[in-house]
């Protein structure tokens, strides 16, 4: 604190007689106790009035006695002494019966708020910081001491007679109301400052008590307590209290004095009220303003984690400042840029600089209604070049609609900035992968009947694209007279029927040539079901076609070679086999019949009893490729898999021909089989692992930007302070006070329980798999007994198909159907009895297993949204939970291969649907 020079020191081995210096009559003396000999008050200080004293201490034992021996008015006491040693000099010298307030100003640092208080209520008057403690402050305490003392002096001259000029004239003209009662309460005399404040007539109040005149309830009880209090005691009693005036609700504090009788009793009650209004709202201003410091750096830690990095500029003093965010994505340390608003200049580049002016110009000639918003490059201190949004807004304007303080923020988009450039390539690529393939896309507004045409498809067709693309009139007549009627056909039935088609033509090119293309289209519908569009493709297929003829003489060729390739066929393990079209019967050599095992027949096997060896699932598709290359002579190629003659699971690499007739009519399909169950194994683990590893990425890597935030700090911060807030303050708050304390922490709660689950979502995602047996059928009913345990109110028909078996982890399975039998479980809560139903059913050749419910349901248009982490369709006033539940079912299912997905409708229930691949490949026996 500043040091006052004092005119009397006592040290500390000084002889404390009694007595003190001689004073004027309205002289004061004070005592300073400052820390240590080093921490004393820096500022010489003017006496008050000719006649002060300043004693000064630094041991609180000293202290004590001069206070003790009368020889100080008033006490300036440091706080910054070792532990407690404060307070205990407070509780001493109040233990002496001096009167309340102590005449003591304690002196606090910041963070010894508690202790400041501790001291107001053992009896201090005031309390100041150090830092803003000044030789004024004290003057004017002590002169309001001072006003204190001759008050009570002038106390004792109510009791002279009325005409005492002097004492009439200063209660006339005190800013301080000055009111006289009986034993009664009743007032036997009030100032006229009282009148000037209410605008009621002094002779109003004589003769009535305060509770008589209305005055306020909590007024009224303070008043009459400290009443109450004086007469016991006989000492002097202060409150504080808050009253409507004619300048509105002031508050004021309200010192009760007793007046003796020359008999030594209480006659009459001596009250004055001085209003201290002003002192609240500077008292209020400053608590307010050390909880908006506070609330600036905790929005500050926030902003720049949000917005990477926020800048403040006040240009009516030419100030700036950029947050440790903002220059850290520049790769700067706070110290290492300066925050001045011409900075930022300093670190972008030259050519850039004109259009963020541009911008910050328009926002200033706009008044603010255009936001300012540019896109501008920065050099990074290891020389790289930083793409970033600068967003900004002035806040406060000049008369002269000039900008004085304006706060924005910088978003790094140098990611965004690269995705853009490689999409622009990839855009590129994709014309050069249409030209390369001589392949064009196509649209077609059935509305306005325009057509869109990509580049390739002019080249395919010989127009210019400056001519645009032709009408459909046009372009029909470009088809070749024989096959105009079938384009319309496939058109209309396109459009009428929704019927996609892939259809080859042939076109008329511009240069008069004939081209053959393959043309797939199919509709677009709005969201009434109505057709609006046709897309598609148109691929130049004339050289397929032209080697396609080629192919059928090298098919006569290859007949021909058949014979010097059955040499090499049998030395590579390959099989041969033909099946002719008229009597579907298949001729095998001995490779193949090893191979599927045909050798316990007495009799050529048949197209029926290989087809019985085609693993179920990949039957159709094998036949489906067959048909292709019938209907169009598409390449058959095709991996599947076949029951082996041991038993076992083996996969097999097929391809084939068709042989036909001169008209091309089928004869026959002439194909090999060979051997790859090894390869597969080897592709399938791989492809496995693959996407395992894949999906644990991208999990982790989410993961770890959410808890890089570390969220959980300020929820701590939040809820440490509500509850210290509760527990110093709470008498001080209003019902809805309380209640906003109250939800705050059980918001913060809230966000807890949400970031528990997130870990547990991402430990999910990284735990190591095993696959065993698991039966469904008993993790569902387990934990339908478990929320039987918790709610055994709760009327609820389960029925679950038992011996629901599959071949996952156990773990990851026991968490997905948790979380969704729980959810059935909560969305039925509101109905007095609920159905869930536990299954399997087969969709194709695929089970699809299920868990359905009668509860609340949801709307489909939202589903989409069902799976994803956060998003709820119910409010949490109606159904509790995170958000998270769903999104950990889906990504244990994910994590075995499979799918899930849900159907529902509004207060009419929901179904789940999973389905679970098989396990890793393994050489199953046959079932």
């Amino acid at each position: 604190m500043a040091h006052l020079q004092p005119q009397t020191v006592i040290a500390e081995d000084s002889d404390l007689a009694p007595g003190g210096p001689p004073t004027a009559p309205n002289s004061m003396t004070v005592l300073l106790v400052s820390g240590s000999a080093n921490q004393g008050l820096q500022q010489p200080l003017p006496s008050v009035s000719q006649g002060d004293h300043f004693l000064e201490t630094h041991t609180l034992n000293d202290a004590l006695n001069l206070w003790r021996w009368g020889k100080a008015d008033w006490v300036l006491l440091d706080l910054a002494q070792p532990e407690g040693h404060g307070l205990a000099f407070l509780a001493a010298i109040a233990a002496t019966g001096t009167q309340r307030p102590l005449p003591v100003t304690v002196l606090v640092q910041p963070g010894q708020e508690r202790d400041a208080l501790e001291a107001m209520k053992l009896g201090a008057a005031d309390y100041l910081y150090s830092a803003e403690f000044t030789p004024k402050t004290l003057l004017t305490s002590l002169e309001l001491h001072r006003q204190a003392r001759t008050k009570a002096t002038q106390q004792a001259t109510v009791a002279l007679p009325n005409g005492c000029r002097y004492y009439k004239n200063l209660v006339k003209n005190s800013p301080d109301i000055i009111e006289r009662f009986d034993l009664q309460m009743r007032h036997l005399y009030v100032s006229p400052a009282l009148s000037k404040l209410t605008g009621i007539d002094s002779s109003a109040f004589l003769g009535k008590t305060c509770r008589e005149l209305g005055m306020g309830e909590a007024m009224i009880n303070a008043w009459e307590a400290a009443v109450a209090a004086l007469l016991a005691e006989g000492e002097k009693q202060a409150i504080e209290f808050s009253t409507p005036t004619l300048l509105g609700l002031r508050h004021f504090e309200m010192v009760l004095a007793p007046e003796w009788s020359d008999l030594g009793q209480v006659e009459s009650i001596l009250c004055i009220s001085r209003d201290i209004s002003d002192r609240k709202t500077a008292e209020t201003t400053r608590l307010q303003s050390e909880a908006l410091r506070h609330e600036l750096g905790l929005l500050e830690q926030i902003l720049d984690t949000v917005l990477a990095g926020y800048w403040d500029f006040d240009f009516e003093r030419g100030t700036a400042h950029y947050s440790p965010g903002f220059k850290a994505m520049f790769g700067y340390a706070d110290d290492e840029l300066p925050n001045q608003i011409d900075t930022w200049q300093q670190i972008s580049f030259a050519e850039d600089i004109p259009i963020a002016q541009a911008s910050f110009d328009r926002h200033v000639k706009s008044r603010g209604a255009v936001p300012h918003y540019a896109e501008i490059r920065y050099r990074h201190k290891d020389g790289s070049t930083v793409w970033v949004i600068c967003a900004g807004r002035v806040l406060t304007w000049d008369q002269a609609g000039q900008p004085m303080r304006m706060v924005g923020c910088h978003v790094d988009i140098s990611q965004l900035k690269q995705a853009e450039a490689e999409l622009q390539t990839h855009q590129t690529r994709l014309q050069t992968a249409q030209r390369i393939g001589n392949l064009g896309s196509w649209e077609f507004d059935l509305q306005t009947q325009g057509i869109t045409w990509s580049d390739q498809i002019y080249r395919i067709f010989g127009r210019d694209p400056a001519s645009g693309p032709p009408s459909l009139e046009a372009l029909t007549q470009q088809f070749h007279p024989d096959d105009r009627d079938l384009h319309q056909h496939t058109i209309e039935q396109a459009i009428t029927a929704g019927k996609p088609y892939d259809q080859e033509f042939r076109i008329l090119h511009a240069d008069g040539g004939l081209r053959y293309i393959q043309t797939k289209g199919e509709r677009i519908v709005d969201s009434d079901g109505q057709p609006t569009h046709l897309m598609g493709t148109v691929q130049d297929t004339s050289e397929r076609v032209r080697l396609d003829a080629e192919r059928k003489q090298a098919e006569t060729q290859l007949q021909n070679l058949s014979l010097r390739l059955g040499l090499a066929l049998e030395s590579a393990n390959i099989g041969t086999w033909e099946r002719d079209m008229s009597s579907d019967e298949v001729i095998w050599d001995q490779c193949l019949v090893d191979l599927y095992g045909f050798g316990d027949l007495d009799h050529s096997a048949t197209y029926p009893e290989w087809r019985a060896l085609v693993y179920a699932d990949d039957i159709q598709r094998v036949e489906a490729g067959q048909q292709a290359l019938l209907d169009h002579d598409t390449p058959y190629d095709i991996d599947f898999r076949i029951w082996r003659g041991d038993g076992t699971l083996g996969w097999i690499r097929s391809s084939a021909l068709v042989r036909r007739d001169a008209q091309g009519q089928p004869l026959s399909f002439i194909g090999i089989n060979y051997d790859i169950t090894d390869r597969k194994l080897a592709e399938q683990q791989i492809l496995h692992t693959t996407a395992q590893l894949k999906a644990s990425n991208r999990e982790l890597e989410a993961f770890a930007y959410s808890v890089s935030h570390d969220l959980r700090a300020p929820l701590r911060a939040i809820d440490g302070f509500s509850r210290a807030l509760v527990e110093d303050y709470g008498d001080q708050f209003d019902a809805e006070g309380r209640d906003y304390f109250d939800r705050i922490r059980h918001n913060v709660g809230r966000m807890g329980q949400l970031i528990d689950d997130l870990l547990r979502l991402s430990r999910l995602s990284r735990s190591t798999m095993l696959y065993t047996p698991v039966d469904l059928s008993a993790l569902v009913q387990g934990q339908i007994n478990e929320l039987h345990t918790a709610e055994p109110d709760r009327v609820v028909t389960v029925v679950i198909i038992p011996g629901v078996t599959v071949s996952a982890d156990p773990t990851l399975m026991q968490v997905a159907l948790t979380n969704l039998v729980e959810n059935a479980w909560k969305f039925t809560a509101h109905h007095t009895a609920a159905t869930l139903e536990f299954g399997v059913m087969l969709k194709g050749s695929e089970p699809v297993y299920y868990l359905r419910d009668d509860g609340a349901g949801f709307d489909m248009a939202y589903a989409n949204q069902l799976f994803g982490v956060f998003q709820r369709l119910h409010n949490t006033d109606e159904f509790t939970g995170t958000g998270i539940g769903l999104a950990t079912v889906q990504r244990a299912i994910h994590r075995h291969g499979g799918r899930v997905w849900a159907e529902a409708a509004v207060e009419q229930g929901a179904t789940f649907y999973f389905t679970l691949p098989p396990g890793p490949l393994s050489l199953e026996s046959r079932p």
